[in-house]
């Protein structure tokens, strides 16, 4: 397993005699061993990555709901009144799905 920077000041840890130390001496985890469990554990990390994930779906739908309104006035021009309506309603249902965390 790889092992992550140190959970407190972000240096390099190493292995010693079965545990996880920090290798910068003004560390605490210097002269402590810690499991590779905790050394590895980062539970805010993981829920910011997931955080990130979410945001970067959400923003790839609202980046395609842009797109179509953008192209709206176009059907409304062409005599498609009534598509374009459509497109709207369809939208507003895709937001609010968004909104609610759903895709």
């Amino acid at each position: 397993m790889n092992l992550k920077p140190c959970p407190f000041c972000g240096s390099d840890g190493f292995n010693h005699q079965g545990g996880i130390m920090c290798s910068n001496s003004d560390c605490f985890m210097f002269n402590v061993c810690a499991s590779e469990q905790f050394w590895n554990n980062r539970p805010l990390e993981n829920d910011l990555q997931a955080d990130i994930g979410d945001l970067n779906r959400e923003n790839i739908g609202l980046k395609s709901i842009l797109k179509t309104l953008e192209n709206i006035d176009e059907y409304k021009v062409q005599g498609h009144e009534c598509y374009a309506k459509h497109v709207l309603l369809s939208l507003r249902d895709r937001l609010k799905r968004i909104e609610r965390g759903k895709k």
